[in-house]
């Protein structure tokens, strides 16, 4: 942990000051993410589910406490994918703006089974061992790290290549498309509220206990209306029976 906290708090680069590492800490925290940079990835489950929360926030009526948090972790988001973060915040037109761009594929995906996302940019950086990197890359994320050229801190082998991806939306973007790639599967409309949802397990039908629950009372109303009507149809056709065999004042059954 300290470790991890030494990490975040000065970045290799030098491009978080302490203060901005504990909001990055505090947004891995809120988007169930570790904050060591050692089990750090962009295609992790909890960040599909973070764009399918993410998509369907309101954020016109968001306070502006709300609004700053969610700023820190969309930037945080950029910084677990492209290396990079951010000087400039998004505005809330511009979070608007992002959440439309996220939620057509995601919707796409669900109702028609395909979604086109993208062209993007997308720089490859091939290694063989030099020790110089160009101030262009340490811009997006390449450094020296005790003279090695390092990406997130992690010295290179000779003949290393790597993509750099995009920066600012188009990095949570191309983020988003890596993710469905790789979990095409999971995402689901819930049948009750017709929200989309990631699965949270493989069986999951539902978006929620809440929908699930409401499902299956709804299920049970029906199925005991179903039982009664079927039961007076009985006592209906009963009574007509009874009315064929009437003789005089007494009834026989049959």
């Amino acid at each position: 942990m300290a470790v991890a906290q030494e990490f975040l708090s000065h970045w290799i680069s030098g491009h978080l000051q302490r203060w901005e590492a504990e909001k990055v800490r505090a947004a891995l925290k809120r988007m169930s993410l570790p904050d060591d940079p050692a089990e750090w990835h962009s295609l992790r489950w909890e960040l599909l589910d973070w764009f399918v929360r993410f998509s369907k926030i309101d954020v016109i009526n968001l306070t502006e406490d709300e609004c700053s948090l969610l700023d820190e972790e969309v930037q945080t988001i950029e910084l677990l994918h492209a290396r990079n973060m951010s000087l400039q915040v998004p505005t809330r037109a511009e979070l608007l703006d992002l959440q439309a761009r996220v939620l057509k594929p995601l919707a796409d995906l669900v109702d028609a089974g395909c979604a086109r996302i993208g062209p993007f940019q997308v720089e490859f950086v091939v290694w063989r061992g030099t020790r110089n990197v160009p101030e262009s890359q340490r811009a997006r994320g390449v450094v020296m790290v005790q003279g090695m050229p390092s990406l997130i801190g992690y010295p290179p082998p000779d003949g290393i290549a790597f993509q750099v991806p995009p920066v600012g939306p188009n990095a949570l973007i191309h983020c988003l498309a890596r993710l469905l790639e790789q979990y095409m599967g999971a995402l689901r409309r819930c049948p009750r509220c017709e929200k989309i949802f990631a699965q949270f397990r493989r069986s999951a039908v539902y978006c929620s206990r809440l929908c699930q629950s409401q499902a299956a009372a709804k299920a049970q109303w029906e199925q005991k209306k179903k039982n009664a009507f079927t039961k007076q149809l009985k006592r209906v056709a009963k009574r007509q029976r009874m009315e064929v065999v009437r003789h005089g004042t007494k009834t026989r059954k049959r």
